[in-house]
């Protein structure tokens, strides 16, 4: 039965690699039938059997050496072999035609030597459904190209290309479930990891599924030596565009804008030694795991931070600060500080005292604004600055110079300029107001509550010369037409008891003048010692002349006893006029022994006397 079978496939094998002799001479396959058929009924050895393509019988026919071409005489019809009976190897020095090449074997062991040659369009398929394709692809005219054609995604099948050693053979890897892109990867020697490229259809995509990526580019030192490029090929210049985004599970970290600027939104950056680190209330800069100082700009060191280390900032050229700026230590400023026209320099947690250089006044002009807590500034040592003195609210605002005595409640200078309720601008008479200079009352003690002097002194000359003092200088404004002569007035107790005159009945006559309602004891003007003077030798009054230099001259005095003039080289003359037309001039002598006054009268040449009174 075996030999039965196995003669059919010969014939079979026979038929279709010598169709073309059976249409050259139709007596040949019977021919050779009858051979095969005797020979098999005969149980004799089945022999070789030759022929030539023209269709005569050859002695025997060798399939070992075919010394002509195999031609079916039908295209597409015979096989050589047949499922599941096929040939072991087959050989060919020439080019093998067909349509399809099916390997059904898992293990493919394929040499060529020469070139494989596959025809435009034309696939190498993969897998038992063709789910891959290879193939030289002329669709577009412009851009012939190799084209690997995978899958689509179907929960089964996977659109991945990968690279991997043998590890990668009949495994489970479980590295691209759920992949829905085409994608090319390469694993790792275990095929336990993998990189992989791939297009989701908005950004191309390099990832892993573990591990980091390094980029090792291998570039020579240099001037123009550039180590990676990543370049957007349509410039950006719209806001919220990004050159670059640095995200973590597709939450983004930090990116470069369409300017080149970086954008971190971390909690901690730090780029050449400067940590930046953000936390819940604010933002820090400063420098990580050093001792060195933070410098902005391009000037070597700083002049006056010698000692500069961690958390020192130093700026070397202009900085401009917008908005509220606080300093919590001490500022030192070794250069000018400049307020600009019209900036107020603030005092104060609430701004409570202002200076300013104010444009707005005419001229410009140099303003001190007091606090309305006190209105008062007040002059004093340094170590004083922290001691209460008490000092009142002022109503006007004030300077205040306080003694070295801080002691004191308040000992000191106060000045108060008492300003005007309403000033017009630009009229040609303004109102002039009071300039107050006032010692400080005297306490409520029992005793020591002495008011506070005023004194107005000047300086004392120097040098060892004929050198003047200086001047004390009261001086009264002058009036204009029918006013009131200025004056300096003499007050107790805020009540008016004299005037000091300046040009009363001369250009340059001083005239004192007492301020005494008239009346039997009205007194218009003392002259006299504020001291009680017992010595002989004393005066009351001394009238001079010439005293700008040193003393004067004197010509008359009036001590408690006596009334002289002292006189000079001239005839001392005593002159008693009275401005009456019918009345003399009286004197009035008290007699040496008290009991009474003689009265002296002068009429017509003669001087009388008597007990008359003659007033």
């Amino acid at each position: 039965m075996k030999k039965i079978l196995f003669i059919s496939s010969i014939i079979v094998c026979v038929f279709s690699l010598t169709s073309f002799a059976y249409a050259r001479n139709d007596s040949f396959i019977d021919k050779l039938v009858d051979k095969i058929v005797n020979r098999l009924i005969d149980d004799t050895e089945v022999k070789d059997i030759g022929w030539n393509e023209r269709g005569v019988e050859q002695a025997e026919f060798n399939p070992a050496v075919v010394q002509e071409s195999l031609i079916p005489d039908t295209n597409d019809v015979y096989d050589l072999g047949s499922f599941p009976f096929s040939f072991n190897d087959i050989f060919a020095s020439g080019t093998i035609w067909g349509q399809n090449l099916n390997v059904n074997t898992a293990v493919i062991n394929t040499s060529v030597t020469g070139t494989l040659n596959l025809a435009d369009d034309q696939a190498v398929q993969f897998g038992t459904s063709h789910d891959a394709k290879m193939l030289w692809e002329t669709a577009d005219a412009d851009s012939n190209e190799l084209i690997l054609s995978l899958p689509t995604a179907d929960g089964t099948n996977a659109p991945i290309f990968v690279v991997g050693d043998e590890t990668l053979l009949n495994k489970d890897l479980g590295l691209f479930s759920g992949a829905a892109n085409p994608t090319v990867a390469v694993a790792d020697s275990l095929a336990t990891q993998a990189i992989y490229l791939a297009h989701n259809s908005t950004n191309g995509v390099l990832a892993v599924n573990s591990g980091g990526i390094a980029l090792n580019p291998n570039v020579a030192d240099g001037a123009t030596a550039v180590a990676g490029i990543i370049d957007n090929t349509t410039a950006l210049s719209t806001a919220g565009a990004k050159l670059l985004s640095i995200r973590s599970n597709n939450s983004e970290k930090a990116y470069i804008d369409y300017t080149g600027g970086l954008v971190t939104g971390g909690t901690s950056s730090t780029i050449s030694g400067l940590a930046v680190t953000s936390t819940a209330t604010s933002i820090d800069l400063m420098n990580y795991g050093g001792s060195k100082y933070i410098k902005i700009g391009d000037v070597a060191a700083p002049l006056y931070l010698s000692a500069a280390t961690n958390d020192d900032f130093f700026v070397s050229g202009q900085t401009e600060f917008r908005g509220v700026s606080s300093f919590v230590s001490t500022v030192s400023f070794y250069s000018a500080v400049v307020h600009k026209d019209g900036t107020q320099a603030l005092w104060g947690s609430s701004n409570d005292a202002a200076i300013e250089y104010d444009t707005a006044q005419t001229p410009d002009s140099w303003l001190f604004g007091v606090s309305a807590d006190s209105r008062t500034m007040m002059v004093l040592e340094k170590a004083d600055i922290d001691t209460d003195f008490g000092l009142a609210l002022q109503t006007n605002p004030t300077i205040a110079i306080q003694s070295a005595d801080a002691t004191k409640t308040y000992e000191g200078a106060l000045y108060t300029y008492s300003g005007i309720t309403t000033r017009t601008i630009g009229a040609v008479t303004v109102a002039g107001t009071d300039y107050t200079i006032a010692g400080q009352d005297g306490g409520t003690l029992t005793t020591g509550g002495v008011g506070g002097a005023m004194i107005l002194r000047a300086g004392d000359a120097g040098g060892t010369g004929d050198n003047a003092g200086g001047v004390v200088v009261l001086d009264a404004g002058a009036r204009t037409g029918t006013g009131a002569q200025g004056h300096t007035q003499f007050k107790l107790n805020n009540t008016i008891y004299g005037y000091a005159l300046a040009g009363g009945t001369g250009a340059t006559t001083l005239s004192l003048a007492g301020a005494d309602a008239d009346g039997a004891t009205a007194i218009g003007t003392v002259v006299g010692s504020y001291n009680n003077l017992t010595n002989s030798g004393a005066k009351l009054l001394s009238i001079r002349d010439n005293i700008s230099s040193v003393g004067g001259t004197e010509y008359s005095y009036f001590s408690t006893s006596t009334i002289a003039h002292t006189g000079n080289a001239a005839t001392t003359t005593l002159s008693l006029t009275t401005a009456s037309a019918s009345r003399g001039t009286c004197l009035v002598l008290d007699d040496v022994d008290g009991s009474g006054s003689t009265y002296c009268y002068a009429n017509g040449g003669t001087l009388t006397c008597s007990t008359v009174d003659c007033r």
